[in-house]
């Protein structure tokens, strides 16, 4: 039975309890359309074409189905199966699309935009079927979600991590109990309010940092930001990792959010800043290189020292030993390498004098000193040692030397003298 334009109730049939909502776009062929919807083993309310007034109706009462009616489809048509999606999201009923004529681009485009069906000239009985099948398919959908829901829904909960889902302009429409205790609200506080009200009070802010989540696209969905938070507990540095859920148009739709504390990890590295500060301003205070080598990873970190001793910057020769073994002046270097493995193996501290590379190309006297650290098993796994230049007092000490030289061979020169006068 067909109820006329303007006559705003919905009746359930006794037989399968169906209800449609019909918005047309007819209006010369009246009739025409009458023969079709007639057929339908259920209620039909019918409007005219006004996207609007359909969404105002649903919002009343949820029909069964919703039949979307052209004669001749456009786009500006097929874009209200687009509005009905976003208005009711999950909870839009089935829509299937009739019309007079469309061609296989406009079928694609009004499944693409969420249509569940779309039919050319049907026959009562094919309408009927089509309804039949998409409000099936529907229920079916839905028990699926429902179930992936719960089950997403209580693997959330049992994480200690952070976890909202928030809308594009920023509403939250979830957030986990980890959340709720992080910020000592309930879950109906929580959802509604701007999620970047949760992490900071600077209006200003709170849409840079939403402006800033315009970098997510389908290619790009995921980007993760660090803030310094105040919370119920006092301040904490969080991690949150974004990633964007995006329609089959590739707009933005939602955003899940987890967050994560990182105060203890930004404290460390507050700590290791710090002591890296002192070590530089020690290294600097007694003038010479210091450097951490990492035995497992044979990989080595070196003080700014290292340019005022050879010339090179930190960043010029990286964290290779390999380097450092290059620089030694060759009639040295088998000399190290023999007494090195001696210490390696059973040693704790070492003491090296020999020959360096600077930059310019000359050669400089350092003296090399250090710790090995071992674990519980006597495996080297750190040496932490300093590289002094000691160039000067090398060339004073063999200036010295021949100094001496001269002088003894002057005194044996002039003592051979006087037993030949003799």
């Amino acid at each position: 039975m067909l109820i006329p334009q303007g006559v705003d109730c919905w009746h359930r049939m006794t037989k399968r309890h169906r209800t449609f909502l019909l918005i047309h776009s007819f209006s010369e062929q009246i009739l025409h359309w009458e023969a079709l919807f007639t057929g339908l083993e259920g209620e039909c309310t019918v409007l005219p074409q006004s996207i609007e007034e359909g969404i105002s109706a649903c919002r009343r009462q949820l029909p069964d189905a919703i039949i979307l009616s052209f004669e001749l489809p456009e786009p500006t048509d097929l874009a209200s199966i687009t509005a009905l999606k976003t208005e009711f999201g999950a909870a839009c009923p089935p829509i299937v699309v009739v019309a007079d004529y469309g061609n296989e681009k406009i079928v694609v485009q009004a499944i693409k935009n969420g249509a569940t069906d779309f039919l050319n000239q049907p026959t009562p009985h094919e309408l009927q079927t089509a309804l039949e099948n998409a409000i099936e398919e529907t229920a079916q959908q839905n028990f699926a979600q429902t179930a992936e829901t719960d089950l997403y829904r209580t693997i959330v909960e049992a994480q200690t991590d952070l976890i909202c889902r928030f809308l594009p302009n920023g509403q939250i429409t979830f957030v986990n109990q980890a959340c709720c205790r992080c910020f000592d609200l309930s879950s109906a506080a929580l959802v509604g309010r701007h999620f970047f009200s949760l992490l900071t009070a600077d209006q200003a802010l709170m849409n840079q940092r939403l402006e800033a989540l315009s970098c997510l696209t389908p290619a790009q969905p995921l980007v993760d930001y660090e803030y310094a938070v105040l919370t119920p507990d006092g301040q904490q540095w969080q991690h949150w990792v974004y990633r964007g859920t995006f329609d089959g148009n590739g707009q933005l739709a939602v955003v899940q959010a987890v967050g994560r504390d990182i105060t203890p990890r930004k404290q460390a590295e507050a700590v290791l800043q710090k002591s890296q500060e002192l070590l530089e301003l020690a290294a600097t205070a007694v003038d010479c290189l210091i450097y951490d080598w990492d035995f497992p990873t044979q990989t080595v970190e070196r003080s700014r020292g290292l340019t005022q001793l050879l010339g090179y910057t930190p960043e010029e020769v990286g964290n290779s030993l390999q380097w450092w073994n290059e620089q030694i002046h060759p009639e040295d270097l088998l000399v190290m390498q023999n007494e090195a493995t001696a210490n390696l193996a059973t040693g704790d501290r070492y003491f090296y004098e020999y020959r360096v590379r600077h930059k310019n190309g000359h050669y400089l006297w350092v003296q090399d000193q250090g710790v090995l650290v071992r674990d519980g098993a006597g495996q080297l796994i750190r040496i932490v040692g300093s590289t002094t230049d000691i160039d000067d007092r090398k060339r004073a000490e063999e200036a010295l030397r021949q100094s001496e030289t001269r002088f003894r061979r002057l005194a044996e020169s002039n003592l051979w003298g006087h037993v030949l006068a003799f």
